[in-house]
């Protein structure tokens, strides 16, 4: 992510000043976010999110995309703030030292913007591609009718996913609503297009079920994050503007940061 350390300097001390906060929340950083996750959507389609025609038949699902990542990163910034405006007030109510303050809040800022960031990064290229995939499953389904469940095979893949590991069902069949990958941070499984007399349909009774922040189909739903996402953790009255970034501007070619 393009953040410099003069803007970094700059949100900490207005967080603390009181500049900054929930209501008024820090457009560049963002900026910076969204632009940053959107660059990685751009990868995973392996074409500029804002290239798509009209016509394209992918131009929905990069506008559905689009908007997913405004609202994940409005809501990533707005937690954010959360966390670090909390730490401007000791228990009695004075004011914390700046010193420390700045210690806890660099420490926060790094946990979201370079821990998580990082695995949120490689989340929104590798479900932009899945999503890719299905609309070309969902449009060849005539001539593939099924889809095979397929792991890379190594002592790396996790055990749910080793019981997923072959399972064949009909592109419509709504065992992919839930197990179509990404099935996990990192996930390396893939579905493959198969024709009815290359395999049978198999039963999938008993089968483990997927954590909760990855049970939906990154295609047929059209984003990269799922809506039960901890960063939509707020109070009603908070949440009331998520749809609308809380007044954070939509992304487009004037504003993104190229990586």
């Amino acid at each position: 992510m393009k953040y410099t350390e003069a803007q970094i300097e700059n949100t900490l001390r207005g967080i603390y000043a009181g500049r900054i906060t929930m209501s008024l929340l820090p457009v560049d950083l963002y900026l910076a976010i969204a632009s940053h996750l959107l660059n990685g959507v751009s990868q995973g389609l392996g074409q500029s999110i804002f290239e798509y025609q009209l016509d394209s038949p992918l131009k929905e699902l990069a506008d559905n995309l689009k908007k997913d990542i405004g609202i994940f990163s409005a809501a990533k910034t707005k937690q954010q703030v959360r966390a670090m405006s909390s730490f401007v007030f000791l228990e009695e109510g004075t004011v914390r030292p700046w010193v420390e303050f700045r210690e806890e809040a660099c420490r926060i800022f790094d946990t979201y913007n370079k821990t998580w960031l990082k695995t949120e990064r490689d989340m929104a290229v590798l479900q932009s591609q899945s999503a890719a995939k299905w609309h070309q499953y969902e449009s060849q389904k005539d001539v593939f009718p099924l889809l095979k469940y397929q792991t890379v095979g190594d002592e790396r893949v996790r055990q749910d996913h080793r019981k997923w590991d072959g399972i064949v069902r009909p592109v419509d069949d709504p065992f992919w609503d839930t197990h179509a990958p990404q099935n996990d941070w990192r996930c390396r499984c893939v579905l493959i297009q198969v024709r009815p007399e290359e395999a049978e349909v198999t039963p999938v009774d008993n089968v483990p079920d997927v954590d909760k922040d990855f049970k939906f189909n990154p295609g047929k739903e059209m984003r990269v994050f799922d809506d039960d996402h901890p960063y939509y953790d707020f109070a009603p009255r908070d949440r009331a503007g998520l749809e609308d970034r809380f007044g954070l501007p939509d992304i487009d070619e004037s504003n993104i940061i190229k990586d």
